[in-house]
Parts: C-alpha cells; structure tokens; sequence
C-alpha cells in the first residue's frame, strides 16, 4: 500500500492508493474505503464507495496506453492556437457517438469539459496542471508542449483510468510543421483500447487537419470588417448550428446563440458557473430590437432534418437584422434536401435570392447569402443516424459500406447531398467572406457556381469518403 495527499478543496486529506488487487478483493477494499476514507464512515455501501472512488481514476494503474501520432502540416503556434480555444471540442467530437458537449474547457491548465453520453451518462474531464507544460520557443521532442486530461466522473472515472494526453512537438524534418501524439491510458486491455479508439480518433485527425486547412483559408480573405465579428446564430442547437458555432469561434469570432428556450441560459449559466454570456432569449415576436444590439452577422440555420431542435421562421430574424444598424450580413441555411435549387437557373449564380423569406434583407442592402444544401449526411443524425445503421464496429469495408453509399444515392437522387462538414464550411464563408452572395447550390458534385469562382473546395466531394469519415472508418495510425 501507498499512501499519497491529495489536495481537496482548500485543505489537504491522507488517502491511501487502491491497488488492482484490492480492487479484486471486495472486503479488503471495503475496509481500504471506510478506514482511510474522508467519508468518516463505518457503514460500507455503494454510496459510500461511489463518493471515495470519485478521482482517483488518475491514481490508479492503468492496464494499457495508446499513442495516436499525426503530421500537420501547420505552425505549432497554429495547432496549438486551435486546442487552447473553445470550440475544440466539439468540432472534434464524433457525431456517430451521440456524444453532446455541454461545457468546454475555459484553458488547457486546469479547464473543465463535461458531456453527456447517449443515455445521459454524465463524463467529465479535469485537465491536470500538474501536466500541462505550456508552448514556448524552446519546445522540443525532448521537451514538448502538452496538457492533460482526465476521466472525473465518480466512479466512471475510476473503472475507465481514463487519461488523455496531449503533445505537440515542431517537425525538426519539415519546417513549419507539427507532430501531435494523443496518448490515452485506459483501464481496458492495449489491443481492445486501440481497436475502441481507432475509428474516434481517425476522425478527429481528418477534422483537425481539415479545419486547420479551412481556417487558414478564412484569414486570406477576411479584411478589417470580417475580423472578431459578433455573430449571432438561431437554430444554433441543430446539428449544423453547434458545429458552425465551434467553427466561428475557432475562427476568432464571437458568439450568441439565440435561444426562445430561456432554460437555455440557466442551464449554460449553471455548467459554468458564470452569466450565461453565450446566450440570448429571442423571441422574434416578442423580442425588442436590442436582442441584436451590437451583432455583425446574423445566421439563420433552418431545422435539419433529424438533427433535433426546433424549427424557426427565417423571415421573423431577416426583419428583425434588417431593422438593426449594426448588422449588414444576413446567411440563410436552409434545410437540408427541401430547397436545393437542382434545375433553378439562379441556383448557385450569386444571383439575388429573390426568395420572399428574405426580401426584408435583401431590401435593407445587407448582404445575404442564402444557401441551399442537398441531403445532409452527418453521423448520427438523418440518415446516417446511428439507430439506423448496425452497429459501427460491425460495418464491414468496402461491401457494406458501397451498400450504404447506394441507398444514400438513391434517396437523395432529387435533392443531392453534402456532408455536414461542407455545410459549415460554406455558411463560415458566408459569414466571413464579403465576395461570396445570393444563391449558393450547396451540393457535392454540382455545377460549377459561385463556390467554384471564388475558389472553394469542398472538403469530401466523395460520397463514400464522406460515409468513411461520418462513421468513423478511417482509423487512425498508432505507434505501439
């Protein structure tokens, strides 16, 4: 046995470290608990143990540690620029887990995240400052920038010994280039973790070195104007509204998300114990003028089919920005599949919208681009909902998914498709380039339109790429 302090709250506790044998040992490990434990508690019991687990998920041994290892091709200044700044999280967190991000760490120090998994399993992560080691000139493979987080959920953190470790080390082979080891500890074996984790973390490497790629692209064209904008999004609680969120701010802007829930702006005031600065109750029928008080932009996202939240009328907020001085760009994303311009002559033309939702803005000279997605594949929502589809790691390659590829063509042959990543893309564009206006055809594969002369790529213009990616079946490369 060993015995370490531990510090809680403002003063310090003896606690003794539980071993994997007196795990296995249930009345050695009940006499452990309710001698050395800060309960002060002779009864043994669930709750009693629940209480005295919590944190020690990172006292443990664990059984097993995987290293995923990536080159991106960027700054270190850049990548780690990107994971000190909320948004992170989400952007890099899969939708076929089902997985809602509802705090983001304030700081890669001693910042908080907290989940919710499919369920309602809380997860929460405290970053560990007595990892953290910050990015300064003199960081090096001997002696990277890195931080850490772990697993403090009571009890679930204990049975996962879950520790994410995060290194950034500058490329000494490539100038300008970044190596990132993500290594995760876990309680499970090192062959059963690396095969959980391959297909999470193959994601969360094409979405960081995309988003990189995207964002760099944004500073090109982003002139005095476009720089820290307050954007105000509604419909921001669909699946395409919280990822352009983490996108704009990721971009440097800030963010208000329209709410007519006012519980919204309780329960983010109450996951981060501060005002609930992210939020504003809008109403637009019975909101004042001064909900937009000091917003640039304004971005309508319509309901997405399957994505969750609640469908809002874009003529309610273009009147409402057209009646407001400090804005002068209004984007539009409509619902996916229900307006994708195929056959429209305009479609896709920069051409005015001429739609009747949006002649207020139109009218009032803002700028406005309204854009018209096909069917828009995202994992775990739509049709590539998880209840839909067998389980992920039974989805064989390639018949299966070549299966799937022909039901996605089939039932989106009239309106197309995108992936949600395009979707974002595109909209962030909208927000941050003052080229781009009127009719965007947002379809992957389409003709040739204003996206195309003002130099955008669509990031998967592949439809069997973009299933690989939305269900994580890329896997990613680990070292041991």
């Amino acid at each position: 046995m060993e015995t370490a302090r531990e510090a809680k709250g403002p003063s310090f506790v003896q606690r003794q470290l539980i071993s994997r044998d007196d795990v296995g040992d249930s009345s050695r490990l009940s006499r452990i608990i309710c001698s050395g434990g800060s309960c002060g508690s002779a009864l043994p019991g669930l709750e009693c143990v629940a209480r005295e687990l919590s944190g020690l998920g990172s006292t443990l041994v664990t059984m097993s540690a995987v290293v995923f290892r990536q080159v991106l091709p960027f700054p270190i200044s850049d990548v780690w620029g990107m994971h000190a700044t909320p948004g992170i999280v989400t952007r890099l967190t899969p939708g076929f887990t089902g997985i809602r991000i509802l705090q983001e760490a304030g700081n890669l120090k001693s910042g908080l995240t907290r989940m919710r998994f499919p369920g309602g399993a809380m997860w929460e992560g405290q970053h560990d400052p007595a990892v953290y080691r910050p990015l300064v000139p003199a960081t090096s493979a001997e002696s990277p920038a890195r931080f850490s987080d772990v697993c403090d959920t009571p009890v679930f953190g204990w049975a996962s010994g879950w520790r994410h470790t995060h290194s950034f080390f500058p490329d000494a082979t490539q100038p300008h280039h970044t190596i990132l080891h993500d290594e995760i500890r876990t309680n499970a074996p090192a062959a059963l973790a690396e095969r959980a984790l391959q297909g999470i973390f193959g994601f969360r490497q094409d979405q960081l070195a995309g988003d990189l790629r995207r964002l760099t692209q944004v500073k090109q064209w982003s002139g005095p104007t476009t720089e820290k904008m307050l954007v105000a999004v509604a419909g921001a609680d669909t699946a395409v509204g919280a990822q352009l969120c983490a996108m704009l701010q990721l971009a440097g802007h800030r963010v208000i998300r329209l709410t007519s829930d006012p519980h919204a702006q309780m329960a983010e005031a109450g996951f981060t114990g501060a005002a609930p600065l992210n939020y504003r109750f809008c109403d637009p029928k019975t909101s004042g003028l001064d909900v937009l008080d000091e917003v640039e932009v304004v971005v309508h996202v319509a309901e997405q089919a399957g994505t969750g939240g609640r469908a809002t009328k874009v003529t309610d907020f273009a009147e409402m920005a057209a009646s407001t001085d400090s804005v002068h760009t209004f984007v539009a994303v409509r619902a996916g599949g229900a307006i994708a311009g195929a056959g429209s002559s305009a479609a896709g033309s920069g051409a005015p919208s001429g739609a009747a939702d949006l002649v207020d803005a139109e009218t009032a000279g803002l700028r406005v681009v309204d854009i018209r997605p096909g069917a828009i594949l995202a994992g775990g929502s739509g049709i590539l909902a998880t209840g839909t589809l067998p389980p992920l790691g039974a989805l064989p390659l390639p018949g299966t998914l070549q299966r799937l590829a022909r039901t996605v063509e089939r039932d989106t042959s009239a309106t197309g498709w995108i992936s949600i990543n395009d979707v974002v893309d595109i909209a962030l564009c909208g927000v941050t380039d003052p080229m781009l206006h009127g009719v965007v055809e947002a379809i992957a594969g389409g003709p040739p339109n204003i996206l195309t002369r003002l130099g955008h790529e669509f990031r998967t213009p592949d439809l069997r790429g973009t299933l690989r990616h939305e269900l994580g079946k890329n896997p990613a490369r680990a070292l041991n």
